[in-house]
């Protein structure tokens, strides 16, 4: 018996999208509930968001993405985002 396969594409969705800025940073922060706003030691800020590994965290920087899907909330690296995401 042969096995038939056949080629599927997985259908589009509509996200909403946010650019991280340092200007916008705490209003993200604040209106998604992310985590701490934080400086690295050259002054950089940046979100420190918990993961839920114990004791590991996620940044994010100016230049990520912070993008809704229904009732989630994901961030994205600039590379990552542009890689999964194309405009509507």
């Amino acid at each position: 018996m042969t096995l038939e396969t056949l080629d599927y594409v997985r259908k589009p969705f509509a996200v909403k999208v946010v650019e991280v800025t340092v200007a916008n940073m705490e209003e993200l922060n604040i209106e998604y509930n992310l985590g701490t706003l934080e400086k690295k030691e050259d002054g950089t800020p940046f979100i420190a968001i918990q993961t839920r590994k114990k004791g590991s965290s996620f940044r994010v920087f100016a230049g990520y993405f912070v993008v809704e899907m229904g009732r989630n909330v994901r961030c994205f690296s600039r590379k990552l985002f542009f890689d999964q995401f194309e405009p509507a």
